[in-house]
């Protein structure tokens, strides 16, 4: 499944195996022209990744909020960052934290990468697929990750 890759190297030009089920689950909602909404799924849609997405709103160019942090994925790091602003939570460089989502929400497609993040003190990988949804105005407002602990 081929994307586009923007801005920053470390994007995958393909969707990693373990993402394919979202992925396609975003292709089969989205219009034929746009993108799709938040109102276009329900918690009953997401059953089969629980805990794996996180739900972040892009509050403007400075800062984003999670509105959903996965519970699987915050018990592992220990922490929940659900309700939180990036600038509020204790990431190391919430801004390039936030240049991810930039580069998903200018690219109007889904994203894939593989990055070292800290887990119990150790660098661990995961694999993330970010995913927009538009607002009412066809404008990128909300983007679901999918985060995998992968070794």
């Amino acid at each position: 499944m081929d994307m586009i890759t923007p801005h920053r190297s470390n994007w995958l030009t393909v969707v990693p195996e373990i993402h394919e089920e979202l992925f396609e689950f975003w292709n089969q909602i989205s219009p034929p022209k746009g993108l799709p909404t938040r109102d276009s799924f329900t918690e009953d849609d997401l059953e089969r990744w629980p805990g794996h997405l996180h739900l972040v709103e892009l509050i403007d160019d400075d800062d984003a909020k999670f509105i959903v942090y996965g519970s699987a994925v915050g018990e592992l790091h220990g922490r929940d960052w659900t309700g939180k602003r990036f600038s509020e939570t204790e990431y190391e460089d919430p801004k390039t934290l936030l240049g991810y989502y930039h580069d998903v929400r200018d690219a109007r497609r889904p994203l894939a990468h593989v990055v070292n993040a800290s887990v119990e003190s150790k660098y661990r990988r995961w694999s993330r697929l970010f995913i927009p949804f538009a607002d009412d105005a066809d404008t990128v407002r909300y983007i679901m990750v999918h985060s995998v602990l992968i070794e």
